[in-house]
């Protein structure tokens, strides 16, 4: 079932779980309407018309900061552009990872004849950093706490594929 709960509200913007099968924002087509920032704006009413300042992919679960106001978008967008957000995702991967921790840093970019998949690109694509750390290894599956450095979409699935061979 696709949810989402508003952990924390102020009057400038809120603080909603968005569960693993609903969109951060709308996709193409009506049947991709439904999504976290048509919900907050049905909530409240005189939010602002675009208040998502990041996404999650649709398959991801977690926390998401949504702007009620056009200052309060533009500050943490702010943030987010300068790096000064701490992002951090705990996943269970399929298999066992060796090593503890360690960065990874690869190319990547849009697969043209299968979107949205993302793949490996040493020329074309852009660069992708990830801090990765093993939290816990049990019944041939591994919970790893990934700290992106950069956002690009799809970037811890392809990190985890590209560099361990393990799916997310």
């Amino acid at each position: 079932m696709k949810t989402m709960q508003v952990i924390y509200e102020e009057p400038e913007f809120v603080v909603v779980v968005k569960s693993s099968g609903l969109l951060s924002v709308p996709g193409r087509g009506p049947e991709n309407l439904d999504c976290v920032s048509e919900r907050v704006k049905a909530l409240y009413p005189g939010c602002i018309e675009q208040p998502s300042v990041h996404r999650l992919d649709m398959d991801t679960s977690g926390l998401l900061v949504i702007a009620r106001t056009k200052e309060v978008h533009r500050n943490i967008s702010i943030q987010f552009q300068e790096r000064e957000v701490n992002k951090r995702y705990i996943a269970i991967l399929d298999g066992e990872l060796d090593g503890e921790e360690g960065i990874i840093e690869l190319p990547f970019r849009l697969d043209i004849d299968n979107r949205p998949h993302q793949i490996y690109d040493p020329v074309h694509g852009k660069v992708g950093i990830t801090h990765w750390k093993k939290l816990l290894v049990k019944d041939g599956k591994t919970r790893i706490e990934f700290k992106p450095i950069t956002g690009r979409t799809h970037q811890l699935r392809v990190h985890s594929a590209s560099e361990h061979g393990l799916g997310i």
